[in-house]
């Protein structure tokens, strides 16, 4: 199985509907529909930002040869992916709804995980609340600090542990051990009956000292196995993030795929988004360019963070989407 297809199961494992909101992610739910999540894909909002509400797949798809959901109740959505720049309708979700926050396009593996619908606070709308007007300033602001505050957030701790254990890993808990090992043979021949202290300490004060001993002892062993314990966690946190960076590049193969089937579905004949395309099969309106332009500007993000060190996946290799 490819990362690719891995990346798209988990992120849908445990999800009954994958709902998509908004325009742009249309592309993302057609790609997702047709190679990877064969059912249980609804959108929105129409094509182009315009108010709607929990409807199927809208007529194009239909067009398409793609099956259609006739209806669904909004209590049984149990995750939404949102286009935080294009949505504002926030109050179509049901109250405990997990809401995954996302980029561009439905495969964009950014998910950030919000409140849930009936937590959500006036700071969190702001999302919401821009429309398709893409092209301001504090939006391209509020995309950049978005990804870097989330990746920072994500993943300050584990890089922290990462640095702080690398040299000490292994050296803390084998120093105890041996320190534990040491402490104990002195005890041993210090309390031996052919040691020299027994004919001066008094039985009392012999079993009071060897108590005192093995305490001191016993906390050396817990300094050690505690060092283990922290061996392993970092173990384990840096499997997860390695295991998070492959899955962001195969998230980056994806989202380069919805690009090109945007392109694609724009320019089949019958299409009613055919008359978006120019001649060169470039888009003739500015939602669909400054769309494309965040999309680079979102590859290069990328791009940078992973030469960082900081690509990830976000809450996708590992999201809980249960409500």
């Amino acid at each position: 199985m490819s990362l690719l297809r891995a990346f798209i199961q988990e992120a849908t494992r445990r999800m009954d509907i994958v709902v998509s909101m908004a325009a742009g992610g249309f592309t993302g739910v057609m790609v997702l529909k047709d190679e990877y999540y064969a059912k249980n894909v609804i959108t929105v909002e129409g094509h182009e930002g315009k108010p709607g509400s929990l409807t199927p797949l809208d007529t194009e798809s239909e067009q398409l040869g793609y099956d259609v959901i006739k209806s669904i109740k909004v209590d049984k959505v149990h995750a939404v992916f949102v286009n935080y720049f294009t949505t504002k309708r926030p109050e179509v979700i049901s109250k405990g709804t997990p809401l995954l926050c996302q980029g561009v396009f439905i495969g964009v593996p950014y998910c950030f995980r919000f409140k849930s619908a009936d937590e959500i606070k006036t700071a969190d709308l702001q999302f919401f609340d821009r429309g398709v007007d893409l092209d301001t300033e504090n939006v391209q602001n509020l995309f950049d600090t978005m990804i870097y505050t989330e990746l920072e957030k994500k993943f300050a701790v584990s890089q922290e542990l990462f640095n702080k254990y690398s040299y000490l890993a292994l050296l803390q808990p084998t120093s105890a051990a041996v320190a534990a090992t040491v402490w104990y043979i002195v005890c041993y021949f210090f309390f031996n009956p052919m040691f020299y202290i027994k004919r001066h300490v008094s039985l009392r004060n012999r079993a009071f000292l060897y108590f005192i001993c093995n305490c001191i002892g016993v906390k050396i062993a817990l300094w050690g196995h505690n060092r283990l314990l922290q061996f392993r966690d970092h173990l384990t946190i840096r499997k997860t993030v390695d295991a998070d960076k492959e899955m962001a590049l195969a998230g980056l193969t994806y989202y380069q795929k919805c690009l090109e089937r945007n392109k694609m579905l724009y320019s089949l004949p019958g299409s009613a988004f055919k008359d978006k395309l120019d001649s060169q099969g470039n888009f003739l309106y500015p939602i669909y360019e400054q769309r494309i332009s965040l999309t680079n500007r979102h590859l290069y993000l990328m791009e940078t963070l992973k030469r960082k060190g900081l690509l990830v996946a976000g809450n996708c290799g590992k999201m809980d989407l249960s409500v």
